[in-house]
């Protein structure tokens, strides 16, 4: 993330609160927009809680053992205001073997495209075999050697990678969280609370009130995680008569302000909140910004590895999330499609007679279309028949492959409607089918339609 300050309301402070003649000072009454001023930033690192998200406890296990120690040492220091919500510890308890599994599996991963990697470089060099001024067989032998090298060292560092028990008692950075935050953790909401809570959140995401509405995708009541944190968060430090220094590695604007690209702090509607229902501040920061600021502030001591580490591990994982949104949205888009494609074939079974004339007329159209594209593909064969030169011959290669897929669209396209003209024959069957489907579709874009931006 880019530079990011706290928005907080004014406390402590000696500015005047502004005159008949000036008006009010917009910092009294627009706080949530500022950054703190430093007086403020001594304040909260002298006495505000410590609170630390559930994705910062578990990128513990994506720590080397040296920055894992560091980050843990830090958080010692400060061990008299550490606080973590209940929500926050029962998603670490809920995650945590997830999470060891995902760190095991991303050496089979890797093994697996180096392995394809390496068998599709002999596979695509196998077409200049006929340059005799290459030595094409040396070239791949060469190429594998070289391969798995490198194979061999990811499976050397698999077996040397630390085996972590599931056993919690066994589990040493389990052991490590529970230690930090023992006596240090926030009770549940009761059940009532928490069915009023469900409620309200769904009226909060629907309006976009932050936080936790993107992840409206999530099931019930998963989805509501993050607000029952926040609504956590808040009643501490109002019961406490404490501010809070919040350490997050979520990136997601339902927590924080971006504009352009850049994160420029946390959202100012969590700030207001904030101030409001408790009367005291929040901070946020992500794992590196508290790393950082704890150099200057305890004089903590941070090697420039673990800094870079951490910041490595926080930019991956927010890559990872621009990914899963692109691919939902491309989801979302073909799902929406379908319901379109859904709703054309009801209509026609609702005219079977249009519905056949328009069904026989769209296959006279298809078989025009393979006609014409047949004879391309004669006139592309006979002309690779022809041509020595090697370059040609590739380009009139990959054109015929291409044609060749088009060809083979086409005569799905033409069973398509085949199948159609069946269906409209069985009209009251097919209806059924087709409304079932829809159904279904219209659940699965329901989840996704907050991501259909194709």
């Amino acid at each position: 993330m880019e530079s990011v300050y706290c928005y907080g309301g004014p406390y402590g402070r000696s500015e005047p609160a502004g005159d008949a003649k000036n008006g009010v000072v917009l910092r009294n009454i627009l706080g949530y927009f500022y950054p703190p001023t430093g007086a403020e930033f001594k304040h909260l690192w002298a006495r505000a809680a410590i609170v630390v998200d559930t994705n910062v406890l578990l990128n513990m296990y994506r720590y080397s053992v040296a920055s894992r120690t560091e980050f843990a040492a830090v958080l010692q220091t400060l061990s008299d205001r550490l606080w973590i919500p209940h929500q926050v510890a029962l998603e670490f308890h809920k995650n945590r073997l997830s999470v060891i599994d995902e760190q095991l599996s991303a050496f089979d991963s890797v093994l697996k495209k180096l392995s394809s990697a390496r068998d599709a470089f002999a596979g695509d060099m196998g077409q200049f075999r006929k340059n005799e001024s290459i030595d094409i067989a040396k070239l791949i032998s060469h190429h594998q050697v070289m391969s798995n090298d490198l194979i061999a060292m990811v499976i050397a560092a698999k077996e040397a990678h630390p085996r972590v028990p599931q056993n919690m008692d066994e589990d040493m950075t389990a052991i490590l969280v529970t230690s930090l935050f023992d006596g240090r953790v926030g009770e549940p909401f009761e059940e009532g609370r928490m069915k009023k809570l469900f409620e309200d959140g769904a009226k909060r995401y629907q309006s976009k009130v932050p936080p936790g509405y993107k992840d409206s995708n999530k099931p019930e009541p998963q989805k509501y995680g993050d607000l029952v944190l926040w609504m956590q968060l808040m009643e501490h430090a109002k019961s406490n008569e404490q501010d809070v220094l919040f350490i997050t590695d979520d990136g997601k604007e339902d927590w924080w302000r971006q504009e352009h690209g850049k994160t420029i702090g946390p959202q100012p509607e969590l700030i207001h909140e904030f101030k409001n229902q408790t009367g005291h501040q929040v901070h946020f920061y992500s794992p590196q910004q508290f790393l950082a600021r704890a150099q200057d502030e305890l004089n903590a001591h941070i090697s420039q590895s673990t800094y870079d580490e951490v910041e490595s591990i926080s930019a991956q994982h927010e890559s990872e999330r621009l990914h899963d949104l692109a691919k939902w949205s491309v989801t979302a888009a073909r799902i929406r499609s379908q319901i379109r494609e859904t709703n054309s074939r009801l209509a026609l079974l609702d005219s079977p007679r249009m519905g056949l004339v328009s069904s026989v007329s769209r296959m006279a159209q298809i078989e025009e279309e393979l006609r014409s594209l047949d004879r391309s593909k004669a006139r592309l064969g006979d002309a690779l028949d022809s041509v020595d030169d090697l370059a040609e011959q590739d380009r009139l290669t990959e054109n015929l492959l291409g044609l060749q897929a088009e060809i083979d669209l086409t005569i799905e396209a033409y069973i398509d409607e085949q199948e159609t003209q069946t269906s409209i024959a069985d009209a009251p069957s097919e209806r059924r089918r087709l409304n079932s489907q829809l159904l279904e579709l219209k659940r699965e874009y329901e989840v996704l339609a907050p991501y259909d931006t194709v």
